[in-house]
């Protein structure tokens, strides 16, 4: 699969160029010009968090400390949000679904007091089993109950269901919008839930009915497709609006891929939320201020929104192609530097490229200069042993695996990187 996925990445990006137009001295002076400015911001972001950032720090964390307290209150455990699992509860938070896109299974709960007759609560089951597989999901973490303006105002992720055609039937075929009910009714009917009872901390003895459903066995290439269309034309407008080459539609796909398994509703601890993983204060201000808009703090809400989330993603990897790392001449090597950046940053990927170089000093190892200048003299033509290097160096396991799996993921999508012939 590396192999693979490394031929097609070689295809993808050498239509990108490196070099511009400019007489080579002219090109140098600009780019030693524009790594300053760049490492000037560089510093700017590292000195900490801004007070927007701060203030909407303490309120998401405010108000997900009070729902993780309510919820605990009535249910034996809390669920803990991830990048790849779906959390949605109901409003009085006796009904909860966890989709994990990764495992591919769908988790229904449902609970009350223990009085409750069993077929009330089967019917409950029933009802939240349809809601599940009919929901355009909310931008919203906290089931309505956060009010401060710095999270924003909650909308629907999707204009279609987000497990639309993904729920397996008994035959494993995906079960049909107009088949809902009746698969609904089978699973409850057919006794396919389990029965478990616990005392929530409020006191109240609790019964509860889980079910989980399968999805399809091609889920994850389904949710793939569906968000193909945006990334297709997002990757061509902010082509346009920057002047530069489009991004890789299968680069892009297999960051999406390795961040959130497609899940419109990822959120990680950072926090970091969408389908692209995109963190308030520094990712997304980072894609703002390439597309020119105003920098500032988006909430949750509005980054969990899939176009938005396409949209500056997709410029953050512009950035970070087009000025962070355009002085490197191997696209190969370009594209590796690329990916470890948009998952650790791009000082920790100067550290560790700068860290040992002769002639530069401790201060320097964050800098973009001597980074890009040591690629590009023992690196060109040999990016499988810049990949190498960093797979050694890099400070943090979790992006060692993040540059192997987004390399070989890029090889899933590589029939996608054709122009889309309805174009």
């Amino acid at each position: 699969m590396r192999s693979i996925g490394l031929s097609f990445s070689i295809l993808a990006i050498s239509a990108l160029g490196v070099t511009g137009h400019r007489p080579a001295g002219a090109q140098d002076d600009a780019y030693e010009a524009f790594l300053r400015d760049q490492n000037t911001a560089l510093d700017r972001f590292q000195q900490g968090e801004t007070r927007a950032f701060t203030a909407f720090l303490r309120a998401d964390s405010l108000a997900f400390a009070e729902f993780k307290a309510e919820v605990e209150r009535r249910w034996d455990r809390f669920v803990e949000p991830e990048a790849r699992t779906w959390i949605e509860y109901d409003s009085d938070l006796d009904a909860r679904s966890t989709v994990d896109f990764e495992q591919g299974e769908a988790r229904v709960e449902v609970i009350a007091p223990e009085s409750t007759s069993h077929e009330a609560l089967a019917g409950r089951l029933r009802a939240k089993i349809e809601q599940v597989a009919s929901s355009r999901g909310t931008t919203d973490d906290f089931a309505g109950r956060a009010t401060d303006p710095a999270l924003g105002s909650p909308a629907p992720l999707s204009e279609r269901p987000i497990l639309e055609g993904q729920i397996a039937g008994a035959s494993g075929v995906a079960v049909s919008t107009t088949e809902v009910k009746r698969f609904a009714d089978r699973q409850v009917n057919e006794g396919k839930m389990r029965s478990s009872t616990f005392t929530g901390r409020d006191g109240v003895a609790r019964v509860k009915l889980t079910i989980v459903l399968p999805l399809v066995p091609d889920h994850l290439r389904r949710r793939a497709e569906r968000y193909l269309p945006t990334v297709r034309e997002q990757s061509s407008s902010v082509a346009r609006r920057k002047d530069v080459a489009a991004m890789p539609i299968e680069l892009v796909l297999a960051i999406m891929q390795t961040e959130s398994f497609f899940n419109p509703k990822a959120r990680s601890h950072v926090p970091a939320f969408g389908l692209m993983q995109l963190v308030p204060n520094s990712g997304a201000k980072d894609a703002l201020q390439y597309l020119g808009e105003e920098e500032r703090v988006l909430s949750g809400e509005a980054l969990y929104v899939p176009p938005r989330n396409i949209e500056l993603g997709i410029a953050y990897v512009s950035k970070l192609w087009h000025q962070y790392y355009r002085g490197i001449k191997d696209p190969v090597c370009r594209q590796y530097c690329v990916i470890a950046a948009y998952n650790t940053g791009p000082g920790n990927v100067n550290r560790t490229l700068n860290t040992g170089s002769s002639g530069v000093s401790k201060s320097q190892r964050g800098r973009f200069g001597p980074a890009v200048a040591r690629v590009n003299r023992e690196f060109t033509g040999r990016g499988d042993e810049l990949k190498a290097h960093l797979l050694e160096h890099l400070p943090h396991d979790e992006t060692k695996g993040y540059l192997t799996k987004v390399s070989e993921r890029m090889g899933n999508y590589a029939e996608w990187s054709r122009p889309d012939p309805a174009s």
